[in-house]
């Protein structure tokens, strides 16, 4: 089950802890100053950079081509409306309203869920007649995730206490994405994921002795010790475009390297029929720091595309909908 987000033009937002803060100069300010020179708002296929602007925040900063000052094209910022919506807009640097004077124009805004619903489906070890064998639960689809975590077990280890237990899940969640600029364009898009969860708990007895002042033995006591440990996965990444009639505009998929979706982020792409996206780790230097590196996304988007559309959808993808954030929010809406 996901939530449908409905946006209407023209909402005022307002900025909670995450947006427009904790910049170098002021701890709830991260609006990037203009460039020197504003270019034009991207028209064709485009290259873009996407950095975050903080690691306290969700604003990121559009390049061209390469992360640097006179190439900053675009600004992405992430508010959350009076409604309680949370919304990515992306800006250019035209700022003229003196009632918003460190807002530009906005070419597109999209709304999507910050916390999303994941379901789970437990993952049993059955036992038969002399043998034992995992029995992995399913949902409706057949697109369901491969469980490849540790053994599921129960009433093991030294103390008969110690257990494994595991669930996939299920997440949905969409996004509405809606020219501002220039109005009429109107996209849904939805992301599914697939993947498990595990959690492994162990018990055992430790020995503890207390000693005197000189160092003899007065007392042994056998302490129950434990300990915890999880584990989790994404396997799979998939989304589906909608015009606002409902057709289905485009299907694909964010693949990998390897049998993790973002295990090796780096060798992650997404490529669909509006752009193509992959993941960077930028090294960069800043006076008073010795130097330090976070990861930036690309998105290179095609020719007869809306490239304001195709950057935000694109970033969605990538953060939102992407490996690391979804891997995120799992670990932070456990079954256990």
């Amino acid at each position: 089950v996901y939530t449908r987000v409905h946006l209407l033009g023209g909402v005022t937002t307002t900025k909670s802890i995450m947006g427009r803060c904790c910049g170098p100069s002021d701890c709830m300010e991260s609006t990037p100053d203009p460039p020197a020179v504003i270019h034009p708002d991207p028209t064709g296929a485009s290259r873009f950079v996407v950095k975050k602007c903080s690691r306290f925040n969700k604003d990121y900063v559009v390049y061209s081509k390469r992360v640097k000052e006179s190439k900053k094209w675009l600004f992405l910022n992430q508010s959350r409306t009076k409604e309680g919506e949370w919304v990515y807009e992306l800006e250019n640097y035209v700022r003229e309203d003196p009632a918003f004077p460190k807002r530009g124009e906005i070419l597109w805004r999209c709304a999507y869920d910050e916390r999303p619903t994941f379901r789970f489906a437990r993952v049993e070890r059955h036992f038969g007649s002399g043998s034992s064998h995992q029995v992995e639960s399913q949902f409706d689809e057949d697109k369901d995730a491969e469980y490849t975590g540790p053994r599921t077990y129960y009433a093991e280890g030294e103390l008969g206490k110690d257990y494994c237990e595991a669930h996939k899940y299920r997440m949905q969640s969409e996004a509405k994405c809606r020219s501002i600029k220039v109005d009429g364009f109107e996209y849904t898009f939805v992301c599914d994921s697939r993947g498990w969860v595990s959690k492994e708990q162990r018990y055992w007895l430790e020995e503890e002795v207390e000693r005197d002042k000189e160092g003899n033995v007065v007392h042994r006591e056998m302490v129950e010790k434990s300990s915890t440990s999880y584990d989790s996965r994404v396997s799979k990444i998939s989304y589906v475009v909608y015009d606002k009639d409902k057709n289905v505009l485009d299907e694909f998929a964010c693949t990998s390297g390897g049998d993790e979706v973002g295990g090796r982020l780096g060798q992650s792409e997404i490529h669909s029929r509006c752009f193509d996206a992959s993941f960077e780790y930028h090294k960069f230097f800043n006076g008073w720091l010795c130097g330090f590196g976070t990861w930036t996304h690309r998105v290179h988007t095609k020719e007869g595309i809306d490239p304001g559309f195709a950057l935000i959808f694109g970033h969605i993808c990538c953060t939102e909908f992407g490996p690391r954030e979804i891997k995120k929010d799992l670990n932070a809406d456990l079954p256990f």
